[in-house]
């Protein structure tokens, strides 16, 4: 990360914390704010390539090494966790976790158990992004069933912005995935309930909350549909998992910021069905969360063949160290 949050060297192989070992087989704007203490220097804490993947049945943000095929938990981080959701990680190793039941967005320093910072939130958390500038992200569901994006500029604990999304009949709006660019730009799934599909992807420049929508040159009436995941990776590229009302869908790469398409795959029935994905660049692993099967599916991006299954019960999914685009 930039600015805030400072580099650091990171090694391969996760020891501090959580009795690890190294398993697996091969609108509005709230003022005045208030800020946060962030550290300006880290010690350096040696990890090795790690998926976090969030678990609201035990509360708990369950730990596995990434890149293998059918993992074994290797830990768990339970301090903090309510309800875990959307997650994050920097490439510093920062765990961001979006907390459904206490409202709540808890930030872990890398190798840490317990959260260094909490940001409290006025509505229920669903996922999470965090900008190269440090900017925490955050999209939210109102009790009354509305979405709004919530923005936390960098080392400050209250909201600094919000965009409430319309609510009305016929047509109420759902925002899905979001992911930010090397330039902080955010990008997130725009989904209108009215018909099959019908989804945008919407981009936001740094401190706007006025969206453009992104060109996308795709025919695939039902990209966009609900439950689709967005990531940024290295060289600029967006991965959109994006279901099927059949239960199968489709993985796209878009080139950005053009919206050119790159590739596209299919996937098999019933996986990517969630608002959630993770790639971990190291083995070209896909991990694709689904509250349908209770499970996270294992899928090689280049194929999109399903190379192994993770059992779990539960939404977000982070892979360290990230393919991030900065």
């Amino acid at each position: 990360m930039f600015s805030f949050r400072a580099r650091v060297g990171v090694l391969v192989c996760l020891t501090t914390i959580l009795t690890v070992g190294c398993g697996g087989t091969s609108g509005t704007t709230d003022s005045p704010p208030t800020f946060r203490p962030l550290a300006a220097v880290r010690s350096i804490v040696v990890l090795k390539r790690t998926l976090y993947a969030a678990n609201d049945n035990d509360n708990a943000i369950d730990i596995y090494p990434a890149g293998v095929v059918n993992p074994r938990k290797i830990g768990s981080i339970t301090q903090g966790a309510s309800g875990p959701s959307g997650l994050f990680v920097d490439d510093a190793g920062t765990l961001y976790v979006a907390n459904a039941a206490s409202r709540t967005i808890t930030e872990y320093l890398a190798g840490q158990s317990s959260p260094s910072t909490t940001l409290a939130i006025p509505d229920q958390p669903v996922t999470l992004t965090v900008g190269p500038d440090g900017t925490v992200y955050v999209v939210t569901v109102h009790r009354n069933g509305a979405y709004r994006l919530v923005e936390f500029d960098p080392g400050v604990t209250s909201p600094s912005r919000s965009l409430t999304f319309f609510h009305g009949l016929p047509c109420p709006i759902y925002v899905a995935g979001l992911a930010a660019d090397a330039s902080n730009d955010l990008y997130l799934v725009e989904v209108g309930a009215c018909g099959a599909g019908g989804g945008s992807i919407v981009e936001y420049a740094p401190r706007s909350l006025k969206g453009t929508y992104v060109p996308l040159n795709i025919s695939d009436p039902n990209w966009g549909s609900w439950g689709s995941a967005l990531a940024v990776i290295a060289g600029e590229k967006l991965l959109v998992s994006s279901p099927e009302y059949s239960g199968s869908g489709y993985l796209y790469t878009f080139q950005l910021p053009t919206g050119t398409l790159l590739n596209t795959i299919s996937l098999p029935s019933k996986v990517g069905i969630g608002t959630y994905l993770a790639f971990d660049a190291g083995s070209g692993y896909l991990y694709l969360p689904s509250t349908t099967t209770s499970s996270i599916s294992i899928v090689d991006s280049a194929s999109g063949t399903v190379v192994g299954s993770i059992p779990h019960h539960g939404r977000g999914v982070a892979v360290y160290p990230p393919s991030l685009p900065w």
